[in-house]
């Protein structure tokens, strides 16, 4: 009985036992309005569904607890492959893995994952294994289709009972929509009456406002045009049901958003520290490369951040990206840098504030961002970092919203606190820089000797008087970046100062402190550029280089401080 009252909520869809209990185990305590309406439509109507809610909403196990209970009914003494699920990236097979492993505990029902970075001898194995449910990506399932033996396991669609695509939106844009059609086509191909597809996204009813320069070529698609176009593509049924809980604001209700304005990239940079070094918590940065991330991953750890910060960008392999992910998930204030790869459809538990480094391209790509914070129940909070040249994007993304005020500020409440750590990011950025510059000088220099030895050249006095200079000339560079990295250690022995607690509301981020200071906003974003450039100027021209005398005077003033503690 006290069992039962835990799950009561489930128990009014009628759910078979062991996936009740399977729920009440990961205390799931009730279903979120998605999965309220998904389920019964899926498993007593049998419908086709096409399904649309807000990032965090639950959408995985509103299509996992159907596909379980129709295979629950099956005869899985016939090896055939029952169910399948389409996802746009590796990492989310991962997560939606995740949950159908809860869903099917205590199941004969067997889940395999399919996606790149595996090998080909290994994918082999998981199809000998025969399972009933594969979770993949499009390009790799496609390529196992296609080498598949005619009595082979993929050799025909005709036993599968359940399809879903799950954001299907990103799928296309991933550049899957051809083995998307193909895999489709294989299934009209392979009738069978019974099949239900489920097809899920974040932004289904959402109207893309294209940019000034593209906007004459792009024509843009109403919710119906967009309905209508997934449809076609997924092979659903004509007798189908569609299902939109997406809010007009685009993002979920317990999340509250906000921005910052940058004047300039030493002042973004500072920005971002201060939130870091203010309001510790599992924080998601996001930006628009790679580049950008891993320089910002540098910056942190100059400023020896602790624990160290996880990168996740398209260039790193599988193995690495699952292990940031996993130290993500499990370090308490951890830091993750990501660019979009993680972007879409990731559930990583606890994420209390996600950061715009750079304003997104896409307004979809803001909604799935801002969505890995505010999950299920949960609050969050998101504040984007906009400066002058991505104004106009930022402007963008507020109208693709129909939104008629702008985000409000995010308060700072310590200036001297702020004002300590740009001091601190300056030299960290600086000596980024540097280390940059005699990356770039080693690399010039070595391609310049592999060239030579390649092409059988013996190189004369007048190139080797040229390396010389090179070498000086990082020597240099060299000598400076110790210099600034020494300045910058004797910065952060020091204490930052403490928050004066009268003058602030609270030590961790909350709803709260950013609709208080609402209010107070009453400029916008580029206003407020206007007025800042005035006393201003460009951030390449203001960085200048430190040269040895302002590091000695750092060095002065740091030893000063740190002699008048000790007396």
């Amino acid at each position: 009985m006290e069992e039962t009252s835990v799950i009561s909520p489930w128990v009014n869809l009628n759910l078979p036992d062991v996936i009740l209990n399977n729920l009440n185990e990961v205390n799931f305590v009730k279903p979120t309005k998605i999965q309220e309406l998904v389920i019964p439509a899926a498993i007593r109507d049998h419908l086709d569904i096409l399904g649309a809610a807000e990032t965090g909403s639950g959408k995985t196990m509103a299509f996992a607890i159907p596909m379980v209970c129709r295979l629950l009914e099956a005869d899985l003494s016939i090896k055939h492959l029952r169910g399948l699920v389409l996802v746009p990236t590796r990492e989310l097979a991962v997560q939606v893995r995740k949950q159908f492993d809860i869903v099917t505990k205590g199941t004969n029902i067997k889940v395999a994952q399919v996606t790149g970075g595996l090998s080909q001898q290994k994918q082999e194995r998981i199809l000998r294994s025969s399972p009933h449910i594969i979770i993949a990506t499009p390009g790799r399932f496609w390529a196992l289709v296609k080498i598949a033996r005619i009595d082979g396991f993929l050799s025909t669609f005709e036993h599968i009972e359940m399809f879903v695509i799950d954001e299907i939106d990103r799928m296309v844009e991933r550049g899957h929509f051809e083995e998307l059609e193909h895999i489709v086509e294989g299934l009209k191909r392979d009738v069978n009456e019974r099949r239900q597809t489920l097809v899920f996204s974040a932004t289904l009813t959402f109207i893309h406002t294209a940019p000034k320069r593209e906007g004459k070529k792009m024509a843009q698609l109403t919710t119906q045009d967009k309905i209508k176009q997934l449809v076609t593509l997924s092979g659903m049924k004509k007798n189908k049901k569609i299902i939109d809980i997406t809010r007009v604001e685009g993002t979920a209700e317990n999340l509250v958003e906000s921005r910052m304005n940058c004047n300039s990239l030493l002042d973004k940079d500072t920005n971002v520290i201060y939130l870091l070094k203010r309001y510790p918590g599992r924080t998601l940065i996001f930006t628009n490369s790679v580049d950008a991330s891993k320089r910002l991953y540098g910056i942190l750890t100059k400023l020896k951040f602790n624990p160290i910060p996880c990168l996740l960008h398209a260039k790193m392999d599988q193995k690495a990206r699952l292990k940031n992910l996993e130290r993500f998930s499990e370090i308490e204030n951890s830091i993750l840098i990501a660019t979009d790869v993680a972007a879409r459809g990731l559930d990583i538990k606890g994420v209390e504030h996600v950061i715009h480094y750079q304003v997104p391209n896409t307004t979809e790509l803001y909604i799935h961002r801002s969505g890995r914070t505010a999950r299920a129940f949960s609050h969050g909070i998101t504040v984007l970092m906009v400066d002058e040249l991505c104004a106009s994007k930022y402007h963008r993304i507020q109208k693709s919203l129909g939104r008629k005020e702008e985000l409000p500020i995010f308060p700072i409440d310590s200036d001297e606190l702020k004002e300590a750590i740009r001091a601190r990011v300056e030299l960290a950025t600086e000596s980024e820089s540097l280390l940059h510059k005699v990356k770039k000088t080693t690399s010039k220099e070595n391609w310049f000797k592999k060239a030579a030895r390649e092409a059988d050249i013996e190189l004369d006095e007048t190139i080797i008087d040229q390396e010389d200079l090179y070498n000086d000339k990082d020597y240099q560079i060299q000598l400076r970046r110790k210099n600034v990295d020494r300045a910058l250690l004797r910065l952060l022995k020091e204490e930052l100062p403490k928050v004066n607690d009268k003058n602030i509301k609270a030590r961790v981020i909350t709803p709260e402190i950013i609709k208080e200071y609402k209010n107070t906003q009453i400029s916008t974003a580029i206003e407020s550029f206007s007025k800042a450039r005035k006393g201003d100027v460009d951030f390449k021209k203001k960085m200048h280089k430190l040269d040895h005398s302002t590091i000695r005077r750092i060095n002065k003033n740091v030893k000063l401080k740190i002699k008048k503690k000790k007396k």
